[in-house]
C-alpha cells in the first residue's frame, strides 16, 4: 500500500508495508537486552569465522570437543567406574595431547575427506548416502584411528610408537563400526535435516568419549572393574 507524500513540493510515495515493517524490526531490536544483542553478535561472529576460515573454525571446535570429552571420560572413568583408592587425579597432560591431535590432526582429516566427498558423491539420494557411509567407516576410519593412536603415542613420546595401535586398532575397528553403522543409518532414515548437525554433533561426543576410554583403558584396569562389579552384586 502506498501513500502520497510531499517532499520538497513534489508527490513521494511511501511504502506503508516496508515502512510498518521497519518500524516493527526497530521495535524489535529496542526490545532485545544488551545480552541478547551480545549473543546475536557472537553468533554473527561465529558464522563469519566458519564461512571464512572454515579450516580453522573447525580445528578449533573438534580439538575443543576431544579435550572435553577426555576430561568428562576421566571423571566418569576415575569418580564413578574405577576400584582405585585414593582416587586418581585428573590428568591435564592427556586433556592437552587429545585437544592437539583433534584440532591439528583428526580435524584436518575430516575436513579435506568431506570437501572431497562432496564434491565426488553429489545428491542426497538413498545409494549415494550408502556409497558416504560405507566409504566413511572402511576407507577414512582405518587411518583416522591409526592417526589418533600414533600421534598420541607420539606425544606421549613412547619408544615404540606403534606399539598401542598394535593392540587397540582391531578393537577399536570393530567397536566403531558398531557405533557409527546404526548411528548414521538413523540420521539419514529418521533424522530431520534441520537437526543432522545436532544429532551427530551428540554422537561424535559419545564416539570420542569411548575413543579416550579404550585409550586409556588396559587389561587390568577392565579386570578390575568387572570384579568390583561382581562384589557387589553378590553382596
Amino acid at each position: 500500500m502506498y501513500k502520497a507524500n510531499k517532499f520538497q513540493g513534489r508527490p513521494h510515495l511511501v511504502d506503508l508495508q516496508s515502512t510498518s515493517g521497519s518500524l516493527s524490526s526497530s521495535m524489535i531490536l529496542h526490545n532485545l537486552s544488551n545480552k541478547d544483542l551480545t549473543m546475536m553478535k557472537i553468533i554473527k561472529s561465529v558464522k563469519t569465522l566458519f564461512k571464512r576460515h572454515p579450516l580453522i573454525a573447525n580445528s578449533v571446535t573438534f580439538g575443543s570437543m576431544w579435550g572435553f570429552s577426555d576430561f568428562s571420560q576421566q571423571i566418569i572413568t576415575k569418580r564413578f567406574l574405577d576400584c582405585k583408592q585414593p582416587l586418581e587425579p585428573i590428568n591435564k597432560g592427556t586433556i592437552i595431547r587429545c585437544t592437539i591431535v583433534g584440532s591439528c590432526v583428526t580435524s584436518n582429516i575430516l575436513f579435506f575427506w568431506y570437501k572431497w566427498m562432496e564434491k565426488r558423491f553429489v545428491g542426497g539420494s538413498f545409494k549415494i548416502l550408502v556409497k558416504k557411509i560405507v566409504l566413511d567407516q572402511f576407507v577414512l576410519t582405518p587411518p583416522l584411528l591409526s592417526a589418533f593412536f600414533i600421534s598420541m603415542s607420539i606425544l606421549e613420546q613412547r619408544e615404540d610408537i606403534t606399539t598401542e595401535w598394535k593392540e587397540k586398532i582391531i578393537p577399536t575397528l570393530q567397536k566403531a563400526w558398531l557405533f557409527w553403522f546404526p548411528a548414521q543409518m538413523i540420521n539419514f532414515l529418521f533424522v530431520p535435516s534441520v537437526m543432522r548437525i545436532t544429532y551427530i554433533s551428540c554422537c561424535s561426543f559419545i564416539w570420542t568419549n569411548i575413543l579416550c576410554f579404550i585409550k586409556r583403558s588396559n587389561p587390568t584396569d577392565i579386570k578390575c572393574i568387572t570384579d568390583q562389579k561382581e562384589e557387589s552384586v553378590i553382596t
